[in-house]
């Protein structure tokens, strides 16, 4: 009994290691640098959405760093739709940071929030029906700079 339960488990957990998606297909990493006007997306959310390839239909996310880096690991090669989300920053990123739901910067002594501007993308970008960015991921590394003009 205990044999048919360790082999379920080590089942399951090759099949969360490998993925869902087809492992046949040869994998490739995605790099680069996203900017707008020439300055740097510090941060934001780059997602990309496989257009045509067999086995692999999930979205997937990663953050834009400082410096307007980014890296996706463990693509299945071929042609990919890019969304890049930047505007929701300017809602919710205070100076400090957010705790439970309150910001926790504040202007010394005014008690007035301060609000610290991101630089963002133009809104074609933010969504995939308006987004007209494509990129294709080969095997290896592939090296996606854009400046979001």
């Amino acid at each position: 009994m205990n044999r048919s339960i360790l082999s379920i488990i080590c089942m399951i957990s090759l099949s969360a290691l490998l993925g869902c998606s087809n492992p046949g297909l040869p994998r490739g990493e995605l790099v680069g640098k996203l900017t707008t006007k020439g300055e740097p997306l510090n941060g934001g959310l780059i997602t990309v959405r496989p257009i045509d390839i067999k086995g692999n239909s999930e979205d997937v996310s990663t953050e834009i760093g400082d410096g307007g880096e980014f890296r996706f690991v463990g693509l299945p090669s071929g042609e990919y739709q890019v969304q890049i989300a930047t505007a929701y920053l300017n809602k919710i990123l205070r100076p400090g940071g957010i705790t439970a739901g309150k910001p926790q910067g504040s202007e010394k002594g005014t008690g007035k929030i301060t609000k610290e501007k991101h630089p963002q993308v133009a809104t074609m970008y933010e969504t995939f029906a308006t987004s007209k960015l494509k990129v294709t991921v080969h095997e290896g590394i592939t090296k996606f700079d854009y400046d979001c003009k």
